[in-house]
């Protein structure tokens, strides 16, 4: 679901079409990101009044189901990403189809478990997650209400903890659909 709002007003001293105000509330049904699915929602709100700029906040929560181990035991650990941002559209986000590029921090935090034969259960630990990421959007717009949109990024991790050990520098891609209906 998709909430925009734009104002505009002619400014009496220069005679041109200024934006006021521009927000989009959505919600992503299906967002993959690494390796987990999940939802999110996200926020965005325009900087400037030339409708290049915008500051974008994600948030997403999923699972991790990709785990298996020796003894064909899958885990499913949750996990969630906040992803604060900025976007840059080249032409502007007014219009039916509108590219944008720009960068996120990307914050995960969840759980992190492991099977070894050797325990009698499994180990279940925390799992913190620091890095930044390039992201693409190409959205469009059906009519004025019907919002249509797609995100991927890609990004590379600083800090990756699992249950106390830093994994290090990580590859971090991500893919969210984004549908919704504009008010």
């Amino acid at each position: 679901m998709t909430t925009s709002t734009i104002a505009q007003h002619v400014d009496p001293k220069n005679k041109e079409l200024t934006h006021e105000k521009y927000e989009v509330w959505s919600i992503a049904p299906v967002h993959l990101f690494e390796s987990c699915i999940g939802t999110s929602i996200s926020y965005e709100r325009g900087i400037d009044a030339g409708g290049i700029v915008t500051y974008m906040l994600q948030a997403m929560g999923g699972v991790d189901l990709t785990k298996k181990y020796a003894s064909n035991r899958a885990t499913e650990d949750p996990i969630i990403f906040i992803m604060p941002g900025l976007k840059f559209y080249p032409t502007t986000r007014l219009g039916h189809t509108k590219y944008a590029v720009g960068p996120s921090l990307v914050i995960g935090a969840g759980q992190a478990s492991d099977y070894s034969s050797y325990y009698p259960s499994d180990r279940v630990g925390t799992r913190f997650l620091l890095g930044i990421m390039v992201n693409n959007s190409l959205n469009y717009q059906f009519g004025q209400r019907v919002y249509l949109g797609i995100d991927y990024g890609l990004g590379f991790s600083y800090i990756d903890k699992s249950r106390g050990v830093n994994s290090g520098v990580n590859l971090l891609n991500q893919l969210a659909f984004r549908m919704g209906y504009r008010f």
